[in-house]
């Protein structure tokens, strides 16, 4: 997933958390970052 489709993904996210709590910031790191995340793969973390 290429860098411009990470960011609206981030954006969603953002906007879906700040209807529960403050956001103050939003760090992402490893495949959001980077920009290789590909949805539904399993990071092998956490399960």
């Amino acid at each position: 997933m290429a860098g411009d489709q990470v960011k609206p993904l981030l954006e969603r996210f953002a906007a879906d958390v700040s209807r529960v709590l403050p956001l103050v910031a939003l760090w992402a790191h490893g495949s959001l970052a980077l920009g290789d995340y590909q949805p539904g793969r399993r990071t092998g973390c956490c399960g």
